[in-house]
């Protein structure tokens, strides 16, 4: 099996990406389908899509616009819609640290075509993001700046008095840097040997519970009121709910019940009493969806098992390999085999 190309979890299209570009008077439909950006891709579950289509989609865009920030830009304006993932993981972390490690880890389960790397620099004072991008990508500047920019706005919606320390670009430096200051408000660095974001690390202890209950009335009130948003079960039912929720979460490391259960503010007791009446239980559904993205994603795409595993939340591809014979009675990797066997041609290639 040939290691895959850049790859990204679509995201869907209510995000906010589509009206911030028409409203840059951008023709976003005709770039979706030039990059084969499907409509049926953009939907928010574990649907895997180009890297390149995607950083291509916000390159075109920016030039179409005359707009050389495009994807800063739409980072800048991020609402609950584009980062709702971090504000569910924020409900079962405790500090901004581990937040950043679970969103590093998150990243990670879902493209490869950029990854971030947190680590110390304690004689510097340091807590370090580093985003490192696939040596195959395409063009990519607006997803980078996007993408580094959504992680200092994710900071500041947790973390009281936030500040970033400087920032710095591997890219040429432009002529006018004062947008990038602006930003981050901190310096910027250009010319640099990395894509990195350094805060003090006073702030990556600060304890996110401090103000948790505020947070946590918002999230659980926002997240799944969006997450019901195309069902109309879901906003009767909470085993809909869930079922609706759980791809959106995947990969987060929140799919136990214990989090799930916390991120609704409420009991576990009640919320599997609630599930019993509505003759359900959440390890049911857990196992239904995962069973439902697992072979979508085996017989589309050519991820390996592990990062499949991972995107699952399964602790490793031995755990994951269980669950599959158990739902298809064959191993992940013989199932991919027969499906090439079979000729039946992967929708994404990689």
């Amino acid at each position: 099996m040939p290691n895959p190309e850049p790859y990204i979890r679509s995201s869907s299209r209510d995000d906010g990406t589509d009206p911030f570009f028409e409203s840059h008077g951008i023709d976003v439909t005709r770039l979706r389908a030039e990059f084969g950006l499907r409509h049926e891709d953009q939907v928010p579950n574990q649907t895997v899509v180009p890297w390149d289509s995607v950083c291509n989609l916000y390159e075109r865009g920016a030039e179409e616009a005359g707009e050389p920030h495009l994807g800063l830009k739409f980072a800048l304006q991020s609402n609950f819609k584009n980062i709702s993932q971090f504000f569910y993981i924020a409900t079962f972390v405790t500090d901004l640290r581990a937040l950043l490690d679970i969103t590093a880890r998150y990243l990670y389960n879902h493209t490869n075509g950029i990854r971030l790397i947190m680590f110390d620099e304690r004689e510097k004072d340091e807590l370090c993001g580093v985003y490192t991008v696939h040596p195959l990508s395409g063009p990519y500047r607006q997803m980078l700046e996007l993408m580094m920019v959504q992680t200092v706005v994710m900071g500041r919606s947790f973390v009281p008095d936030f500040e970033v320390k400087y920032v710095s670009f591997q890219r040429r430096s432009p002529e006018d840097t004062t947008i990038y200051e602006e930003a981050f408000n901190a310096p910027v660095h250009f010319d640099s040997a990395e894509n990195k974001i350094a805060i003090s690390l006073k702030f990556g202890d600060v304890k996110l519970s401090n103000f948790s209950g505020r947070l946590l009335a918002y999230t659980s009130k926002t997240f799944f009121d969006w997450q019901a948003r195309s069902n109309p079960d879901a906003r009767r039912k909470v085993s809909a709910l869930i079922t609706e929720t759980m791809p959106t979460i995947m990969g987060t490391s929140g799919t136990s019940f214990g989090a799930v259960a916390k991120s609704m503010n409420m009991h576990p007791k009640k919320l599997q009493r609630l599930l019993a009446d509505e003759g359900a239980s959440f390890s049911k559904i857990l196992d239904d969806v995962r069973r439902s993205i697992a072979s979508r994603l085996l017989r589309d795409t050519d991820i390996p098992i592990l990062r499949v595993a991972k995107m699952l939340d399964y602790s490793s591809d031995r755990a994951f390999a269980t669950a599959f014979k158990r739902w298809f009675g064959i191993a992940p990797s013989t199932y991919r085999e027969q499906i090439r066997a079979a000729e039946v041609s992967p929708v994404v290639v990689f």
